[in-house]
């Protein structure tokens, strides 16, 4: 089912279309993730930040991918980001 999105500035539009294909590339990344296919899936991770920088799931999602990955530095990192964004 679409929304009506009529009532929405072109600004707000655009932001409710860029959450939309975060989240299609966080699913993709979590595929790649499932996959074993870490690389990839930081990719995918990264785009979905770029898209909503204010999701710290997709930072969580990284942070895992860097704890498989024996990554411990780069995992704390995304989850102190993560935990600064989830306080915003």
């Amino acid at each position: 089912v679409e929304q009506d999105l009529s009532h929405l500035s072109p600004e707000e539009r655009k932001v409710n279309e860029d959450k939309k294909m975060s989240v299609k590339q966080k699913l993709e990344g979590n595929e790649l993730y499932k996959a074993k296919k870490f690389d990839d899936a930081l990719a995918k991770y990264d785009e979905a930040i770029a898209l909503d920088p204010k999701n710290m799931t997709f930072l969580s999602n990284k942070a895992a991918v860097y704890f498989t990955q024996k990554k411990y530095n780069e995992c704390i990192e995304m989850c102190i980001k993560a935990v600064e964004v989830g306080k915003e």
